[in-house]
């Protein structure tokens, strides 16, 4: 976990009315870690993302393109923070993930949702290939109802895109019933545990 000083970092504010908004009954000691999460967080994340997630000071962060070094260099994606975040939130980790591996990601997650969180398509502009993603954050062991959720998204796909090829993932912040592997077995979903996830996120 980063120790930088809140001195000079352009995320220290943000970070410190994040924590301040969603734990106000939160200790000083407390909402000082939870803030220096969500900061090595918020600098991992693209101007989108950011939008997003973050509160009303998102439109003032200096992108990364304005630091002294004139680099851009993103900061690796990791699970530390994930116990902070929202579901939504999380989704928008995830896409970000996608991105930085080429994909383009269209986010799908809602009540009104035909299941499935993100479509992934391979490359920035073809629609030939892509991949499904159900996006679970939870700390209790992910079942079957993920597996239905990918499913109906796999229907309106095919729908929707006939001629396209695709796979179906269902990705958890933790890990997967017994159920829920045999299910997904059948119906030819690609599992992504927490530790595969970790690995996932590291190449």
């Amino acid at each position: 976990m980063s120790s930088r000083s809140s001195s000079g970092d352009p995320y220290s504010s943000i970070a410190e009315e994040w924590t301040s908004i969603r734990w106000p009954e939160a200790s000083p000691g407390k909402r000082r870690l939870l803030a220096e999460r969500y900061r090595d967080l918020w600098g991992a994340l693209d101007e989108s993302s950011r939008t997003q997630l973050g509160p009303s000071q998102a439109e003032e962060v200096p992108s990364s393109e304005d630091a002294a070094t004139g680099e851009t260099k993103p900061s690796p994606l990791d699970l530390s923070s994930v116990d902070i975040l929202t579901g939504t939130e999380f989704e928008r980790v995830i896409g970000e993930a996608f991105k930085r591996k080429g994909y383009t990601v269209e986010y799908h997650g809602g009540p009104t949702e035909a299941g499935g969180d993100l479509v992934c398509w391979e490359g920035r502009s073809d629609r030939v290939h892509a991949v499904l993603v159900q996006v679970k954050r939870e700390r209790c062991l992910t079942g079957t109802k993920a597996i239905g959720q990918i499913l109906r998204k796999e229907n309106w796909f095919r729908a929707k895109y006939p001629d396209a090829s695709y796979e179906k993932w269902v990705l958890t912040s933790s890990d997967f019933t017994r159920q829920a592997r045999v299910e997904a077995e059948g119906g030819r979903i690609t599992l992504i545990n927490q530790d595969a996830l970790r690995e996932w996120l590291s190449r």
